[in-house]
């Protein structure tokens, strides 16, 4: 078990992290500090199962990351996907407490299920070339836990917004949030051998051509349907977040004597624990995986088996998260985040309804014709 403080280099979660593979973010100019509100990964659906590293100077990659499981909860190394509950997106962690279902978030499963029938074939397409790094991988795949939040994309799950109860402000503290929302990741194959690059590219597209002609462009064409309409949502509801989290935030500016401008400007978590001179936590690993630092030489490949992560918040950081709970509850945070996207989310599915219908309809129908 190896641990340590959440180092420089490690990228920190801002409050309203992004989806797993994110690469741009979208940043609601006053509530920086809150809402760093993400599209979907513009390289492919998160947990594809496809985390190869070719270049010269290796990859490392990063490892799966969950919080700690509360005594009684299904262990963190999943065994289903968490999507299959039909988009149900849990708020405040009450049972039986959700936001209304996205339906974008079916697409996006489809899309991971197309993109691990790909990596199927890919695997044993590259196998019959004599490398069997793909195959070993692809059996490492997992899912993020059965009890992973979900981030939606024509909803705003609260957990992303931070703690909103003393348990999990207590779990999470206030840099673990991102640990809520489990990945989905294959092994990770770390390679430096050109043969092996070049068969992978040519049996990707192979096993692409095999499932459907046209699939890469509708997989496209999905993903790129669930950026706009997360983009157009999250412009729909910016008016009336604005005033709700400053609320919550001047609450805390209060109680922390920090005034709320200065708060205002600050950009992350970190730096306001900075600024208050509170300590982060720790990273662990779970004892799963491997740590493995070694790079392969030229023409080596392997497959690592990542670890997972888990976030061990610093005591006066849980103190802060425990009154950002205490703020949240003042204003019921919860119930008027949830409320204020119903009618942004009526006008986006109006908008893209007939479209996000018909790519998850063709979608379905590539899954039947494999199965």
């Amino acid at each position: 078990m190896s641990g340590g403080p959440a180092p420089a280099g490690r990228a920190v979660p801002r409050l309203l992290a992004g989806r797993a593979g994110s690469v741009s973010a979208s940043v609601f100019g006053l509530v920086a500090l809150v809402l760093v509100l993400t599209s979907c990964s513009p390289g492919g659906s998160p947990g594809d199962g496809q985390n190869v590293s070719t270049d010269s100077v290796v990859h490392q990659g990063s490892s799966r990351v969950q919080a700690p499981t509360p005594a009684g909860s299904p262990g963190g190394r999943g065994d289903g996907e968490s999507i299959d509950s039909a988009g149900l997106i849990p708020s405040d962690g009450s049972a039986g407490e959700v936001a209304p279902v996205d339906p974008f978030l079916e697409a996006e499963r489809l899309e991971r299920a197309l993109r691990r029938e790909i990596n199927a074939r890919r695997a044993d397409c590259v196998a019959a070339q004599g490398f069997d790094m793909d195959r070993v991988a692809q059996d490492l795949y997992q899912e993020g836990g059965t009890t992973a939040e979900q981030r939606g994309v024509v909803s705003i799950n609260p957990a992303e917004l931070g703690p909103n109860s003393p348990q999990e402000a207590r779990e999470f503290g206030l840099l673990g949030i991102d640990t809520r929302f489990g990945t989905t990741q294959a092994g990770q194959i770390r390679s430096r051998d050109p043969a092996f690059a070049e068969a992978m590219e040519q049996c990707r597209l192979e096993a692409e051509s095999e499932v459907g002609t046209d699939l890469g462009p509708l997989l496209e064409t999905s993903l790129q349907l669930r950026n706009e309409a997360r983009q157009a949502f999250l412009t729909a509801v910016d008016g009336s977040l604005r005033p709700l989290v400053a609320e919550r935030m001047a609450c805390l500016a209060d109680k922390t004597g920090i005034d709320v401008d200065k708060l205002m400007g600050l950009s992350s978590w970190s730096e306001v624990m900075e600024f208050l001179g509170i300590p982060p936590g720790q990273y662990s690993n779970d004892g799963s995986g491997e740590e493995v630092q070694r790079e392969p030489n030229p023409g080596e490949s392997f497959v690592i088996d990542l670890p997972v992560e888990i976030y061990h918040p610093s005591e006066p950081e849980v103190e802060l998260a425990l009154k950002y709970v205490e703020c949240g509850d003042k204003v019921d945070f919860v119930t008027r985040l949830l409320d204020l996207q119903k009618e942004a989310r009526s006008e986006i599915l109006s908008e893209y309804g007939n479209q996000l219908d018909e790519v998850t309809s063709r979608m379905k129908s590539y899954i039947e014709s494999t199965s």
